[in-house]
């Protein structure tokens, strides 16, 4: 979502190029704070599952805050969007990784894990190209109205996953 915003805030808001790095700056300065301190204790405090639904909620709310951003006057909705975007992805990819190397053998962790990231980057190539045709051919808030759709439906399915003891150290947290 962040690879769109750019042209997004400059298509939707008028936003010059200037204006619109400075919610990236914003997106990394978050994502440190959140993947480089706050990550662990976080863990301890409501575990792996928990997070990466509060994750997803953010990122929701993130979307929610672009599409509806007024067209003046519209840097607070931008920067709270970007903000609550920078810290949903700051919860779901250490998270998510961890519920899945939880339900590994030890022995087939690396060989997984490494695959997921080729997955993770092969999506990421992916995701942008789509996102880019999303909105070339539906509009500037398109890829943000497919992604919540997007995350919804992986919501759906981890909280079925939880359901369905799919995920049996749901509630584990880190010593």
């Amino acid at each position: 979502m962040t690879n769109i915003l750019i042209f997004f805030l400059q298509e939707s808001l008028n936003w010059t190029t200037k204006a619109s790095s400075g919610t990236l700056v914003v997106v990394g300065i978050i994502a440190i704070i959140v993947q480089g301190g706050l990550i662990g204790p976080l863990v301890k405090q409501f575990g792996e599952m928990r997070l990466t639904l509060i994750g997803s909620g953010f990122i929701l709310v993130a979307c929610a805050l672009l599409i509806t951003a007024p067209k003046e006057n519209a840097t607070i909705n931008i920067y709270s969007a970007v903000s609550f975007l920078a810290v949903g992805a700051g919860l779901i990819t250490p998270t998510l990784r961890a519920l899945i190397s939880k339900k590994l053998d030890v022995d087939k962790q690396g060989s997984i894990l490494s695959n997921l990231q080729g997955l993770q980057s092969l999506g990421g190539v992916l995701g942008i190209a789509m996102a880019g045709r999303v909105y070339d051919s539906f509009g500037p808030k398109s890829p943000f109205i497919a992604g919540s759709v997007i995350l919804l439906f992986m919501i759906y399915l981890i909280a079925e996953g939880k359901n369905n003891n799919s995920f049996s150290n749901q509630n584990s947290k880190v010593s």
